[in-house]
């Protein structure tokens, strides 16, 4: 990896054992925004990445096994859930892409520990809600700790709960809308825009730490400042 894909600390973390401490420092690194346009951001993030999992792929095979089995141990929700006081919010197709710029943007704002943890197996979403919540069909479910948000309208007061989870369909919805070819297609622009919306709608409305997780790449907890 001689492209400055890695570091001579990235090597360290991998001779010590923690490879995906390692692999997290180099994604943080492709993913810097530094005053790209979004559009730049994801395109040139993207190509980084692709050459990031190429390398790894040719020079540590074993990483992806050691993956699937740290996939498979995954609980944070259900650890968060356990808690007497939280907020959680699960937003669906998060990934580091956002997070990275939801961290640039908030970070005048608000104190910030983003960190990783493992996407849930299999990444489908159905046998992950069953897991969380026991249940498939979450859009309609009415509980007083749970929040379905289907899209910016539906955006509405919280419920009264020291016990919040909520779940929402963006950034996926519109991903999936830009990815699939329609002729109309969202701009990548309002993808990202969306998100923070929903993102920084949440902690104004709640003086609790609030980890917001993709299933599960990256965790991004805030707490506002002051």
């Amino acid at each position: 990896m001689t492209s400055g894909l890695y570091s001579p600390a990235d090597l360290e973390l991998f001779f010590e054992g923690k490879s995906f401490d390692a692999v997290f420092q180099m994604l943080r690194r492709i993913w810097n925004p530094g005053g790209k346009s979004i559009r730049e951001y994801y395109r040139e993030g993207e190509i980084e990445t692709n050459k990031l999992e190429e390398t790894l792929l040719e020079l540590y095979p074993d990483l992806y096994e050691e993956l699937i089995k740290a996939c498979k141990k995954e609980k944070v929700a259900e650890e968060i859930r356990r808690r007497d006081n939280y907020c959680l919010v699960l937003m669906d197709s998060l990934s580091i892409r956002e997070a990275m710029l939801l961290v640039d943007d908030l970070k005048e704002q608000y104190e910030i520990n983003a960190g990783y943890s493992f996407s849930a197996l299999p990444s489908d979403t159905d046998p992950y809600k069953h897991r969380i919540f026991g249940r498939i069909t979450i859009a309609q479910w009415e509980r007083p700790d749970f929040k379905f948000i289907h899209d910016l309208s539906s955006m509405s007061v919280l419920p009264e709960s020291d016990t919040l989870t909520i779940w929402t369909q963006v950034p996926d919805d519109k991903l999936h809308h830009t990815r699939a070819g329609h002729a109309e297609p969202w701009a990548i622009e309002d993808v990202y825009t969306d998100t923070r919306r929903i993102f920084l709608h949440y902690p104004e409305k709640s003086d609790m730490k609030i980890p917001t997780i993709k299933w599960m790449s990256t965790r991004v907890l805030t707490r506002k400042k002051g």
